[in-house]
């Protein structure tokens, strides 16, 4: 008994410490900046990230974002961004949108493999979402994509974020808490 109560007190003392450990070793991102525009509110890391709203000639567009301390032009891209396409003239479900998601994928990404990462159950904005991870080649870029995508009163929102497969994963937990921070403003 005593055995089982000196191993549970070192436990005890040790579980701290190494979840003390994977969290500075993994810190969550501290999403400090706002967005909202279009019917969507996002927050991103206000230090770091730098918004950019597009012109009107990209249709759907509605905002990127970039990290700052990344020379963009001389390196390959990285990016976030948010997209609302409107769906009044062809109401679709979200597994018919992701269907056109993929042809759209497809369409721009010629013999490209496209995971559909959707059993997972995604949400975005608390909705049921789709999911689907691929890469491209651009120029000398290699780049690797997620887009994680919902349909709501008759629009489709999606967010994509893009990276250098080589810096994927250590911007993913950005692009990861900035989805997780998104939220679909209805109008009731």
């Amino acid at each position: 008994m005593r055995k089982v109560l000196v191993s549970l007190s070192v436990l005890a003392v040790i579980t701290p410490l190494i979840l003390g450990i994977f969290s500075q070793i993994n810190p969550k991102p501290t999403l400090t900046g706002s967005e909202s525009l279009k019917g969507i509110t996002i927050k991103y890391p206000l230090d770091d990230w730098k918004p950019i709203k597009p012109s009107d000639d990209f249709i759907g567009e509605v905002i990127q974002f970039i990290p700052t301390n990344e020379k963009q032009l001389d390196s390959c891209t990285i990016d976030i961004t948010i997209s609302v396409q409107d769906l009044s003239t062809q109401l679709l479900s979200l597994e018919e949108y992701k269907n056109l998601a993929v042809e759209r994928i497809k369409n721009n990404n010629p013999n490209k493999q496209i995971t559909d990462d959707s059993k997972d159950s995604p949400t975005l904005s608390k909705f049921k979402a789709y999911k689907l991870i691929y890469t491209r080649q651009e120029a000398q870029c290699k780049l690797q994509a997620i887009e994680v995508g919902t349909v709501r009163n008759k629009k489709a929102y999606f967010i994509t974020y893009t990276a250098d497969s080589a810096k994927y994963s250590q911007y993913l937990p950005i692009a990861e808490a900035m989805m997780q921070s998104f939220q679909i403003i209805e109008n009731n």
